[in-house]
């Protein structure tokens, strides 16, 4: 949705230098988006290869 992927965006280019989230953090997103972790590891992955 969006409202996630502002989320991710926001966070990911406020910290391009370590573009790594902690487990605590995907879970975090998860819950706050409605996405799964697995979901939201994958936007991660993708958004590091682009």
């Amino acid at each position: 949705s969006k409202i996630a992927t502002d989320i991710f965006k926001q966070w990911f280019y406020e910290h391009l230098e370590y573009p790594f989230p902690s487990d605590e953090l995907k879970a975090s997103f998860a819950d706050r988006t409605g996405l799964s972790y697995t979901q939201v590891s994958t936007w991660f992955i993708n958004a590091r290869k682009r």
